[in-house]
């Protein structure tokens, strides 16, 4: 079967397990007790952006091709999206800020730490629904749109694949996904 994969079902949020007996293990995103799920995502505003490993050629003098290529770095996995949701628990969770009487107030030198993500897709005729997973990713959040008539400003979050290390600091996967 053809595997297309269509639209988004949700996205969820959770503190990458980094440390500690549970070091580079997925978390149970059905419990989201420590979590966020991202509602109201700007349509098409999903894409991925990854980049190829880097080479170096390498030449010498007594030869016309290339006498070596060497791996310069291992590229990159990253992703963006935006969503409308700009309500108060996204504000807490993904900007830190804190409730102060009738104010929501900025956290000064809050840094949100690195997250594990999941992303369930939609079903379509044929095509069943996936659930991708990372377990570990840095997220970067910044505002964009207006505040005038023709739209809604927006959170823009960009994501980018880590390592993902286990109790004893060995590299282990931090992708999967599944057919739902």
């Amino acid at each position: 079967m053809a595997g297309a994969i269509y639209g988004i079902d949700h996205v969820k949020l959770m503190a990458a397990m980094e440390t500690g007996a549970t070091a580079g293990q997925y978390p149970d995103f059905d419990t989201l007790a420590s979590g966020f799920r991202i509602n109201a995502i700007v349509k098409d505003s999903f894409s991925f952006s990854d980049t190829a490993p880097s080479t170096n050629d390498i030449e010498v003098e007594d030869m016309d091709a290339f006498y070596a290529q060497l791996q310069s770095d291992n590229g990159s996995e990253t992703f963006t999206l935006q969503t409308y949701d700009m309500n108060k628990d996204a504000y807490e969770y993904l900007l830190g800020y804190t409730v102060n009487g009738t104010w929501n107030e900025e956290t000064p030198g809050f840094k949100l730490g690195n997250q594990a993500l999941e992303i369930k897709t939609k079903a379509l005729d044929s095509f069943p629904a996936r659930t991708f997973q990372w377990a570990r990713l840095s997220c970067k959040v910044t505002k964009t749109g207006t505040l005038g008539k023709s739209g809604f400003p927006n959170f823009n979050l960009e994501f980018t694949k880590l390592a993902n290390l286990d109790t004893t600091g060995a590299e282990i996967s931090g992708a999967r996904w599944k057919t739902v």
